[in-house]
């Protein structure tokens, strides 16, 4: 009975980590995707004729705040900080070293939406997509912000420990000598499929 219940607690806990991990990932395309819908809209309509220099100065401008974003979006879901590859912010111009911080996402959209009324008319086109960014990011914090249940999570680690520990009791009488063998095998089973769930429940 108790191995039934530890196994039906596992097998919760991994679908329940693999479920947001696959949200996660879903979204984080849907970020990808978008980001280059808004880059080819911005490059193609922005620019009026070729020698519109306003017009692919906006377009690039477009272009380097929807990099900004995805690169500060993924800073601003994890802890350990964004690409540390990544020095765009000291070179742009456009971005003055933009402080990490959580709130720094908004802030490139408001450098987005910061333009003449000519850039803002045909800003329309891009209208829906940014619309879409905002809300795979918001779906995207409310994954990172609503972890599972530390509750739940101590309990499953401490009664897989201990049904692991007891194994070699019941081990011993089926199968003698050959017990820490079995007892190890089947702990690094249970142990390990214990820690995937660990590793993908936090997606970003």
């Amino acid at each position: 009975l108790p191995s039934v219940a530890l196994g039906l607690l596992i097998t919760f806990r991994t679908n329940t980590a693999n479920m947001r991990y696959n949200e996660a990932r879903c979204l984080w395309g849907e970020i990808v995707n978008t980001s280059r819908d808004i880059t080819r809209i911005a490059l193609q309509w922005l620019p009026q004729s070729n020698d519109d220099k306003f017009g692919k100065a906006q377009s690039a401008k477009v272009c380097r705040m929807t990099k900004a974003f995805s690169i500060v979006l993924k800073y601003h879901l994890t802890i350990d900080g964004g690409n540390p590859d990544s020095r765009f912010s000291r070179s742009d111009p456009d971005l003055p070293a933009l402080q990490m911080c959580d709130a720094s996402h908004a802030g490139i959209w408001a450098r987005c939406g910061d333009r003449p009324d000519r850039a803002l008319r045909d800003g329309q086109l891009l209208e829906r997509h940014f619309q879409r960014l905002c809300g795979a990011m918001g779906a995207c914090e409310r994954i990172h912000r609503t972890p599972i249940p530390t509750a739940f999570t101590r309990h499953s680690s401490r009664f897989l420990m201990v049904w692991c520990n007891a194994m070699p009791l019941v081990l011993w009488p089926i199968v003698g000598t050959s017990t820490p063998l079995a007892a190890t095998f089947v702990s690094w089973a249970m142990l390990g499929t214990e820690d995937i769930g660990v590793q993908v429940e936090e997606p970003f």
